[in-house]
């Protein structure tokens, strides 16, 4: 069980929140159609819930190592340029996605002790407001998801890259 959900915890995840964003925007169009009323959550929601997919969707193909790389120069240097070159590569990802978590946790300390809800942030759902912190969290959960993917896929390339 712990094996399966190592292998596919960003794409149940992802597919789980991508249903739910097509849902939500579904009903906010019929209601919207068939009413004069409109959710005004709705198009938040969807944009928080769109972030969290797209960084899921990174994890999981830094997991399989498949990002966008250019690989001209790569393949033509030697087995020890190939290996700075790869270690240089996941390192620069991980400290963009440690950087993102990093002000992500200064964004929501700053919030929590101002005891702020922003209001282009916050959204009437269930008749509370959310304040941008619960989202900032899942968002830091991702990022962190990221980052240990990256770390997993190159200790496992970099030992592919030194055997060939």
């Amino acid at each position: 069980m712990w094996n399966f959900l190592d292998r596919h915890a960003e794409e149940a995840l992802g597919a789980v929140l991508l249903a739910l964003m097509t849902g939500i925007a579904f009903v906010n169009v019929v209601v919207r159609y068939c009413t004069t009323f409109s959710f005004a959550w709705s198009e938040e929601l969807t944009v928080n819930l769109f972030v969290w997919v797209v960084l899921l969707g990174a994890a999981r193909v830094f997991r399989e190592g498949g990002h966008l790389s250019m690989t001209l120069l790569y393949k033509f240097c030697p087995r020890a340029a190939r290996l700075c070159f790869y270690c240089l590569g996941a390192a620069l990802g991980m400290a963009f996605f440690g950087a993102l978590a990093f002000y992500g946790v200064l964004e929501v300390v700053d919030e929590y002790q101002l005891e702020s809800i922003p209001r282009r942030w916050a959204f009437l759902c269930g008749g509370t407001l959310l304040p941008h912190r619960c989202f900032r969290c899942w968002s830091l959960c991702a990022c962190c998801s990221v980052s240990s993917r990256t770390c997993g896929a190159a200790r496992f390339s970099a030992g592919r890259v030194r055997d060939s």
